[in-house]
């Protein structure tokens, strides 16, 4: 892609060819990643530009305006320039940067896992309320299609009586995953690979969870086309194809749930944005639960629906 490159090849400076980099400071700097990132199509320009600039000091983005005039040196100039282009390319930000804040805490994300969204936190809180309204002394948590751990760890991190796992299908995201827990000290955590429940199998721990949760597989394979380009070309296609309808990977895990909860545990999903009558609906026909829920998130869209065992 095209990132205005100047006669010699590279990177146009706009309004910073005439300062000397001794006398670059962060204003400009700013203005500048501003200027070049809306050039090659990126909406949010300037939040990005104050996520980079709060990247490359360490600074909250906050305390930026206050350091407009500090200077900026060539290699930190090169740093931002490299990160646009990147962007241009439609790399997702925080592959760029390779953490992304969850729940409050620095997780560390690849290709090999989606970037944790904050709709996601909606499944902790779930899994947060209903541990505590019970006060279960050392309840045991399963988080399948773990990704990043971004879950997991969350909920280990605020219930540290609980014993947490975490599956993927994904080798690589389950080393991730690991990497994420002792990243952020939760040696409560234990993550496996393999498909689903198959991954625990032989750990003896059917009917024993308090709670399973799941940000599963769920976009349409129809849909995942007209998906952003960030999302399409970079992130995992196994984390986001749901089947034809966007409910294979549902389906499998409200079929196969009952087997590994408790009486009274409870099943929570982050579904779609229209599927969350539709889950509920095959979590009524499945026989095996009761009290189902839909939450919607703070936008007004069905988030996570959930439910409990018979």
């Amino acid at each position: 892609m095209d990132l205005g490159k100047g006669k010699k090849g590279g990177l146009q400076t706009g309004g910073l060819r005439a300062v000397s980099p001794v006398k670059r400071n962060l204003g400009e700097v700013m203005a500048w990643v501003t200027d070049a990132l809306l050039r090659v199509g990126i909406e949010e320009a300037r939040r990005e530009s104050e996520l980079m600039g709060s990247e490359l000091l360490g600074v909250p983005v906050g305390k930026l305006l206050a350091m407009r005039e500090e200077p900026v040196s060539s290699e930190q100039f090169a740093q931002l320039k490299g990160w646009v282009e990147r962007r241009g390319h439609r790399e997702p930000l925080y592959y760029i940067f390779g953490e992304c804040e969850f729940w409050s805490m620095p997780f560390k994300v690849a290709p090999a896992v989606l970037i944790p969204r904050p709709e996601t936190e909606l499944l902790v809180e779930e899994a947060l309320v209903f541990m505590r309204a019970r006060d279960v002394e050392s309840p045991l948590v399963l988080d399948l299609c773990t990704g990043s751990g971004c879950v997991a760890v969350s909920i280990a991190k605020d219930y540290p009586r609980a014993r947490v796992y975490g599956t993927d299908i994904s080798k690589n995201a389950v080393i991730l995953a690991r990497e994420n827990a002792a990243f952020n000290d939760q040696e409560r955590v234990e993550f496996f690979i393999g498909d689903l429940f198959e991954a625990i199998s032989d750990l003896s721990l059917r009917g024993r969870f308090d709670i399973i949760v799941s940000n599963p597989p769920y976009i349409p394979e129809g849909d995942i086309g007209v998906l952003q380009k960030e999302v399409v070309a970079h992130e995992p296609r196994a984390a986001l194809d749901g089947g034809a309808d966007g409910l294979v990977i549902i389906s499998r895990i409200v079929a196969d749930a009952p087997v590994f909860l408790k009486s009274g545990g409870r099943l929570m999903l982050e579904v779609g944005f229209d599927q969350g009558e539709l889950v509920a609906e095959i979590l009524r026909e499945s026989g095996a639960f009761v009290d189902v829920r839909v939450r919607k998130d703070y936008s007004g869209i069905e988030r996570v629906v959930s439910a409990g065992k018979i």
